[in-house]
């Protein structure tokens, strides 16, 4: 098991963080700053993370937005109360989910990354194999008593080997998903976990909520306080992902813009009112979500144009 940071790290990262960005910070301040920094890995790791946390308010989940909205309401996020914030929100994301004994600080320092517009295969040393989709964060441990994967962000599909002393858990904050069979895809987002059993059978079980057993076939949305809606899906269509393709089947435009999205690092901008109603048909490679785009465009009459800052626009032609 690798090192991790520490709650002291990630305060004093914090600390820094705002010191230095202030213009009070003296050439001794930078100083002692820059020995501290080169003095462990983890100092560097933790600072450089913790610098690039306020530029990402937006993506915060709740557990993150309650902590520094405690901060807020009492005088606004200034000075010593961003070092404050900062670290609330580098701890919130393991405190909040302490009951359940997942999470901890490792969300912020994920063992396994997915680039946006990539796709990984991960062999595990019992045999197990993993596909990680675009974007997807997660942490794996194989042991003697275990064999988990810890899901932040995005998606995995497991193709799980036999073992019948150590099961097979993939956990999220919301809960755990755990292989009775072979092949299942766990997806986290929207503070959700949509669990698709592809063969055999999976054990549901929300944090806080009676467990429920999946069979082949079947997808789930999963919050801690429960299982909502569970659906019929074609295995084989479910994860076609996994390969590098996504099919449409009389499929509405604006469901498969959506999921290219997640694949293209340039953002993709239309009007969902003015798309409705458009449905296509065909396969596109994940890999190339431009090129994608284009056929997309091809078959139903829409128009693709790169604007001004990079942005891809999908609209219908001028009249």
């Amino acid at each position: 098991m690798r090192e991790r940071p520490t709650r002291a790290m990630i305060e004093q990262a914090a600390e820094w963080a705002t010191q230095l960005d202030g213009a009070e910070a003296s050439d001794a301040d930078r100083q002692a700053f820059r020995a501290w920094y080169d003095a462990h890995p983890l100092h560097r790791l933790v600072f450089d993370r913790m610098a690039g946390i306020g530029a990402r308010f937006e993506g915060l989940d709740q557990a993150q937005r309650k902590a520094i909205g405690a901060i807020e309401k009492e005088g606004g996020l200034t000075g010593r109360r961003i070092a404050g914030g900062l670290a609330a929100i580098a701890l919130a994301v393991g405190l909040g989910a302490a009951a359940s004994h997942t999470y901890s600080l490792r969300s912020l320092w994920p063992d396994h990354r997915v680039p946006v517009g990539e796709q990984r295969e991960i062999a595990l040393e019992d045999g197990s194999r993993l596909k990680a989709d675009t974007g997807a964060s997660f942490d794996v441990s194989v042991g003697e008593g275990e064999r988990k994967v810890l899901l932040f962000r995005g998606q995995i599909m497991a193709n799980v080997a036999p073992d019948r002393v150590r099961p097979f858990v993939i956990e999220t904050r919301e809960g755990t998903a755990t292989a009775l069979g072979t092949v299942y895809a766990v997806r986290r987002e929207n503070e959700r976990t949509i669990v698709t059993v592809l063969e055999s059978h999976v054990r549901l079980c929300p944090a806080n909520a009676v467990c429920r057993t999946l069979a082949a076939g079947e997808r789930a949305a999963m919050r801690a306080d429960g299982i909502q809606a569970t659906e019929r899906v074609d295995p084989e269509l479910a994860g076609q992902w996994a390969t590098g393709w996504i099919e449409a089947h009389d499929q509405p435009v604006v469901e498969l813009l959506l999921e290219l999205s997640r694949y293209c690092a340039a953002p993709i901008r239309f009007d969902e009112g003015e798309l409705a109603g458009l449905r296509v048909t065909g396969s596109y490679p994940l890999n190339k979500p431009e090129a994608a785009l284009r056929s997309i465009a091809s078959a139903t009459g829409l128009r693709v144009t790169i604007i001004a800052d990079g942005a891809i626009q999908i609209a219908r032609p001028p009249d």
